[in-house]
């Protein structure tokens, strides 16, 4: 999976679609004259002076999670249960800030000691039926250091059994999964019996690049060959991206490949990129060493 560590989190949860920079105008929301100078108090005041019209700004929120990599362990485990607070508020824009100062705490050298006592309720936002908080779940666990802890295991397991939830969010639970757990039978088994289920090309191609994130980390042949597969996908976006993805995922993928990527390479009937992708996929068969 990518490093987004170094991606304020709030901007990162834009550029992933899971919060917009307008969902705040669009209900002609402003500023709060002065916004609270910590971490605790910025929540204390956003669910107890709650109003709906005149919630904190962009930049408020902004300007806090600034602060985070430095406030000490103590200040941010005293922030922590008016953050859960608003992670249960009944105002989706008051989760979505307490999810984004999850993130930022969650990218933390002691996250993981700080977060493990709320995995569960972290764990309720695959419950929320908007996908953004869905997503954000994945989001904070990934962030955790040094590393996740097991116990995040069987909460993103749960969530990919959900035949109700929103694709594109379990992919993004997919890449997790890889990343703390890439040789675990039994995570592999949900993984391969969600990524087999009937779906559109825009979730199929979420699915692939949640494989593609996770890189050399999917050494196991049967999710290689659900790429592979996909080569010969109708639909040209799936191709495209399968064909990225198994660039990605290294020298073992591309071997395995090698047969339908030549093919693409070839034919003429094929879309410019899809044939310039696949090109440059065996170019890189060809420079990586055995």
């Amino acid at each position: 999976m990518p490093d987004f560590r170094s991606v304020k989190p709030l901007l990162l949860l834009i550029a992933v679609g899971v919060f917009s920079r307008d969902c705040l105008a669009v209900q002609g929301r402003v500023s709060s004259p002065a916004s609270p100078s910590t971490l605790q108090m910025f929540f204390k005041s956003l669910v107890e002076n709650h109003n709906r019209t005149a919630l904190p700004s962009f930049d408020d929120l902004l300007a806090v999670e600034d602060r985070v990599p430095a406030m000490r362990t103590e200040d941010i485990t005293k922030a922590l249960p008016t953050i859960m607070k608003a992670l249960a508020h009944r105002d989706i824009n008051v989760e979505l800030y307490a999810t984004s100062a999850l993130i930022s705490i969650s990218r933390r050298q002691d996250s993981a000691l700080l977060l493990k006592n709320y995995l569960r309720l972290i764990g309720q936002l695959s419950a929320s039926p908007d996908p953004r908080l869905q997503a954000s779940m994945g989001a904070i666990i990934f962030g955790l250091q040094p590393e996740p802890p097991p116990e995040a295991i069987p909460i993103l397991v749960i969530f990919l059994r959900r035949t109700d939830r929103n694709v594109k969010s379990q992919a993004g639970a997919v890449s997790v999964l890889l990343h703390i757990a890439p040789e675990k039978p039994e995570v592999l088994a949900e993984i391969k019996s969600f990524v087999s289920r009937p779906m559109g090309n825009d979730d199929k191609i979420a699915i692939l690049n949640a494989l593609g994130n996770s890189g050399h980390d999917v050494k196991d042949h049967d999710l290689i060959q659900t790429v592979i597969h996909s080569l010969g996908d109708g639909d040209q976006g799936v191709r495209f991206t399968a064909i990225q993805v198994i660039a990605r995922m290294g020298r073992p993928a591309l071997s395995e490949g090698v047969v339908k990527l030549q093919e693409i390479a070839k034919d003429p009937t094929q879309p410019i990129n899809v044939r310039t992708a696949a090109q440059d996929a065996l170019h890189r068969l060809q420079g990586q060493p055995d």
